[in-house]
């Protein structure tokens, strides 16, 4: 049997690929047309589905697949053991301490100025009034990091669970309410 001769148009069709895309795809690699005639160039269809899937031949090149098999068997195999030493957290545990973090911090730092405002009203001077300020806000600084430290602590100890499993330490907070 002999293969058949497409034009761009009949490939765009039986390739269900824009014409336009064809055409860039032949420039960009290369292939030569068969046979010319007045109104159009012609193709094999094996040529230009090899020129898109980037195979100069047509044919997969079985070194280069099996290696892309085996560093993919790799990675599969350092994700699993990574997982297996613990190495990895769930990123909704990841999201859970991150949202403590942000608001144990907020609500400290926007206690700052409830705590300092009658001290600082009192102030005999400017200096004392940044001095109240000042501890105030080394105050709030230090009770984040212990309660980070703290909270850290506690929560990789224990294995890592499931949502539904872990236990909540802290109440619920949303950040910014």
């Amino acid at each position: 049997m002999q293969p058949r001769l497409w034009g761009v148009n009949g490939l765009s069709v039986e390739l269900r690929c824009d014409r336009r895309t064809l055409n860039r795809i032949i420039a960009d690699s290369g292939v030569q047309p068969v046979k010319e005639t007045k109104r159009s160039k012609l193709y094999y269809i094996s040529d230009i589905a090899s020129a898109m899937l980037g195979t100069p031949t047509g044919e997969l090149d079985l070194n280069e697949q099996r290696a892309l098999l085996a560093r993919e068997q790799r990675r599969k195999l350092e994700f699993q053991n990574a997982e297996s030493e613990r190495k990895l957290i769930p990123v909704d545990q990841v999201e859970e301490v991150w949202l403590r973090i942000v608001s144990t911090t907020r609500s400290r730092f926007l206690s700052v100025s409830t705590k300092t405002a009658a001290l600082v009203y009192a102030a005999k001077s400017a200096s004392e009034a940044q001095e109240i300020i000042r501890r105030a806000v080394y105050e709030s600084l230090d009770g984040c990091n212990d309660d980070i430290m703290r909270g850290r602590l506690q929560r990789w100890q224990a294995p890592l669970l499931r949502a539904e499993e872990r236990p909540r330490h802290l109440p619920s907070m949303t950040p910014f309410a």
